[in-house]
């Protein structure tokens, strides 16, 4: 069953559509991320964007990677993550979802909201920088081109 499949009935409020293949794709690599310790250092997410805005043309591993490292400074805990490939989705994972899907469909208002409801002010814009910045990898090149860069790297 592919991650889009296993998880549409999850998402199928009526409200909102559900997120693509590769944002389930971004949350399984972030378990991986998270889970085996590479993440738990964790960084300041104003000084990871900074890093990334000298790079316009960061990879994907970049945005995935500095996401999980900046989640645990901006959330004030380690983010609670399944095993890559795990059906069911914690709080936190599914917040990930919905700011990715609201993100993908443009909505900046519920994405401000999303946020808002988890970050400090001083991380906001970080957070926001980042997700924008993975989700547009994922648009850059159609289905699959995140999964792609991965593979590359």
């Amino acid at each position: 069953m592919t991650d889009g499949a296993r998880s549409r009935a999850f998402w199928a409020d009526g409200l909102h559509a559900a997120p693509t293949d590769d944002a389930f794709w971004a949350i399984d690599s972030l378990r991986a991320n998270i889970g085996d310790g590479r993440a738990r250092a964790g960084i300041d997410p104003v000084e990871t964007c900074e890093l990334l805005e000298l790079d316009r043309y960061a990879a994907t591993r970049t945005y995935l990677t500095a996401l999980a490292m900046s989640l645990t400074e901006a959330i004030g805990d380690e983010p609670m993550m399944n095993a890559p490939g795990c059906t069911r989705y914690t709080f936190d994972e599914a917040w990930l979802l919905r700011l990715f899907e609201r993100c993908q469909a443009r909505d900046a208002e519920s994405m401000a909201f999303l946020i808002s409801s988890r970050v400090p002010h001083r991380y906001r814009n970080s957070i926001a920088f980042l997700v924008n910045g993975l989700v547009a990898r994922f648009e850059d090149a159609g289905a699959g081109s995140a999964r792609a860069d991965i593979a590359k790297g």
